[in-house]
């Protein structure tokens, strides 16, 4: 279950090294039923790059992931995440900070690698299908994610605890 949740925090920040995978206006499970690891709170970095440093905590039962440049001034960007569980797999559903009624979910697939690395897999954004509930996106998740070309290969990464 540990890793579950050092699956979740990673997935919230694959969103800012990646070009968008699949947006949906609802995520894939109610933030009710998400949980958090509270030992997945610090800095981590993308294997790689140096670029960007992502400082997670959690509010209540989301992450809250702060992107912040290595170099320069720039305002940081926020980046809100929580988990769901598809069948024996988890997903995070990301969306970025700001007005609540334009919100869109960035959905991922998490793999834990090893102890301090995790492996994201974005959806495909070639998905065509908008959904109206959470039930019909899981229930759309159960049914392809099997298939190969559910998850972009473009939009894998890996991520490690500083």
């Amino acid at each position: 279950m540990k890793s579950v949740k050092m699956l979740a925090l990673f997935g919230s920040m694959s969103l800012m090294f990646m070009g968008c995978p699949y947006e949906s206006k609802v995520p894939v499970d109610d933030l009710s039923n998400a949980k958090v690891d509270s030992e997945c709170r610090g800095a981590y970095d993308e294997k790689g790059t140096s670029d960007y440093v992502y400082n997670v905590t959690h509010e209540g039962n989301m992450y809250k992931i702060v992107k912040k440049k290595t170099t320069g001034e720039d305002e940081p960007t926020i980046y809100y995440g929580f988990t769901s569980k598809v069948d024996d797999q988890m997903y995070m559903n990301v969306y970025e900070d700001g007005d609540a009624s334009s919100r869109k979910y960035y959905i991922y697939k998490f793999e834990k690698k090893g102890e301090d690395r995790v492996k994201l897999k974005g959806v495909t954004d070639n998905i065509t299908e908008e959904f109206a509930t959470s039930a019909e996106l899981k229930a759309y998740i159960k049914k392809y994610s099997e298939i190969s070309f559910f998850f972009d290969k473009d939009e894998e990464k890996t991520f490690y605890k500083n």
